[in-house]
């Protein structure tokens, strides 16, 4: 499996794969971008076509191809050889079946069964009509998205499963498909629309479902969802994102609603950069997530959703990572499946003038604490207060605070002060942690010294030693490095800085990769080696001198003659040599 590895890694350009999710420009001998795994508004995140690595400066995010795709994409390690062995070309040798692998087929098989029973089947017959002439889907999106029909039995899921697929009994529960009791396994889902929910990658993980009308005077919910699972977590779940993503990076704007029905009225009216959270509120897994593809996410949710603090929390997620919300109001309806299918039109326009998150959100609620015209100022200033101060961008703030202000009839400073007292209270309830962390701190002389290897390696290594600066070298680290590198062009005439990587034991690798990974338009003149090789003979002198001067002072309080006078002789001549670094020119 080594060997598979590191034949796929050797095929697989690193910059091109990366390429294709975060745009990339040339620095130097590398790539640099913004980082895709946290918000930055200059460009830290690097990458090495010739180390096949990456690394983001900002929050320390760093491996090769197959840690990108685990950390960007999600998926597992066997996931991500899978995806780039087939990119390479390279055939797999078999291996047993992964344990997660077995949940995305049977989630995939039971898809697939409900699908044939809604299309195909008899069973499905009133379930299609009611998809058809109610719902007013076509039939081609039931097939897009693979809708299907779980009929009101016990096990039809599971004896298919189990008798047929010869999954066994366990698996068919943990993939959240079925339950054990009254002595029997009985199907999870009975008598509901199946919406299957797929990863980013388009495999089904979990699946949804709505009650049938004619069941729906039972006791149970409307909607139901897979249970979590070692391959389904809701708070990273964006149904429809897998078909979607390139419409949503094409248009730089995602719009986002709550479920299934509501995502699937507008795709079909040919919004086609949609996406559906499972709910009112955005988790910040989904924003993480969805704030890839777009920077502007326009809010297409149930008219209410603004009244409730999950919904705020996952708007300030948002705005943390940098994305321009925005909202479409709904008007007297109450979804956008049902605004699609009143007034197509109406809701297009409607999306394409959507509002201010925070005056939407204002606004809902002045409207819910204003009864005949009369407002609940107290209400209304506990309620809007928190979520002025949740405004990370100050200059927006300022202006709600004045809104506020404005419609209630106080002075702005009134409402800052509140917003101050707020946040201070916010502030002091946090627990003080304390924290023992092991100091990672460098010497300057440590720094300057990494800095002039740093230059070498990015302009041409035969410089520290045709002119012998490896010998100012005093950190272990950098002593090491520049042996091996003497000893690599000693051998080698032409420098390979990929070859001479893998010369390096793994002690050394992580503080030679930082260093080829650093911004080299910033390391790309040899020439700066010289003033380094002089601030670190400037640092050494000044250490000295401090040295000395420590040392005058406990013979001045010894009133030591001889050795004051000794001492002053040898910082004098310090300060010659001082002198003599200033006017030298290499």
């Amino acid at each position: 499996m080594n060997s598979q590895v590191e034949e796929i890694k050797a095929k697989v350009d690193i910059a091109l794969v990366i390429g294709e999710r975060v745009e990339l420009k040339r620095a130097g001998r590398n790539l640099k971008g913004l980082c895709p795994f946290h918000h930055e508004k200059t460009p830290s995140f690097m990458v090495s076509p010739e180390l096949q690595i990456y690394k983001c400066f900002g929050c320390g995010e760093a491996g090769d191809v197959f840690t990108f795709l685990t950390r960007y994409e999600g998926m597992d390690f066997p996931e991500a050889l899978e995806t780039l062995a087939k990119r390479a070309g390279v055939e797999l040798v078999k291996t047993p079946q992964k344990s997660t692998s077995k949940y995305v087929d049977i989630n995939t098989l039971a898809a697939r069964v409900y699908h044939y029973l809604l299309t195909r089947h008899s069973q499905g017959k009133e379930a299609l009509e009611y998809l058809l002439d109610t719902r007013g889907l076509s039939l081609e999106t039931i097939k897009e998205f693979n809708i299907g029909f779980a009929p009101d039995k016990p096990n039809t899921l599971y004896f298919y499963l189990n008798k047929k697929k010869s999954k066994e009994a366990k698996d068919i529960v943990d993939s959240g498909l079925a339950i054990f009791a009254r002595g029997q396994y009985i199907d999870r889902f009975r008598g509901r629309i199946i919406f299957p929910i797929e990863n980013i990658r388009g495999q089904t993980i979990a699946l949804a479902g709505r009650i049938l009308p004619k069941y729906s005077n039972r006791d149970v919910g409307k909607y139901i969802n897979s249970p979590e699972t070692p391959i389904y977590h809701k708070s990273e779940s964006l149904f429809g994102l897998a078909k979607t993503k390139g419409d949503i990076v094409r248009m730089k704007k995602a719009v986002v609603v709550e479920g299934e029905l509501d995502f699937l009225s507008p795709w079909q009216a040919g919004v086609k950069n949609i996406v559906a959270i499972k709910g009112t509120a955005m988790t910040e897994e989904h924003v993480r997530i969805l704030s890839r593809y777009a920077k502007e996410f326009v809010l297409a949710l149930d008219s209410d959703f603004a009244g409730g603090a999950a919904a705020l929390k996952g708007i300030a997620f948002a705005q943390a990572a940098g994305v321009d919300v925005k909202v479409v109001e709904m008007g007297k309806h109450k979804d956008p499946d049902e605004f699609v299918r009143a007034d197509k039109e109406g809701f297009l326009e409607a999306l394409n003038k959507p509002i201010d998150v925070w005056q939407f959100t204002l606004d809902f609620i002045f409207d819910k604490h204003t009864t005949s015209g009369e407002m609940n100022k107290s209400a209304i200033s506990r309620e809007v207060v928190p979520v002025i101060a949740s405004i990370e961008d100050k200059i927006m703030q300022s202006y709600y605070a004045g809104v506020l202000a404005n419609r209630i009839g106080v002075p702005v400073e009134a409402v800052a002060q509140e917003v101050e007292n707020y946040n201070r209270k916010k502030e002091n309830a946090k627990p003080v942690l304390v924290t023992q962390t092991k100091s990672t701190e460098q010497t300057v002389t440590e720094l300057v010294e990494e800095e002039m290897l740093t230059v070498a390696l990015h302009t041409d290594p035969n410089i520290l030693f045709e002119n012998d600066y490896h010998d100012y070298f005093t950190n272990p680290f950098c002593v090491r490095l520049a042996k091996m590198l003497k000893e690599y062009l000693e051998e080698f005439i032409e420098f390979d800085i990929g070859q001479f990587s893998k010369t390096l034991p793994p002690e050394l690798q992580e503080g030679f990769q930082e260093m080829v990974l650093k911004n080299d338009e910033e390391h790309s003149n040899k020439e700066d080696i010289k003033t380094l090789v002089k601030r670190l003979q400037r640092i050494r002198l000044d250490e000295k001198k401090e040295r000395l001067a420590r040392e005058m002072k406990v013979f001045e309080s010894k009133k030591d003659k001889k050795a004051i006078k000794n001492t002053q002789e040898e910082y004098k001549r310090l300060l010659e040599e001082q002198q003599a670094i200033d006017k030298t020119s290499y």
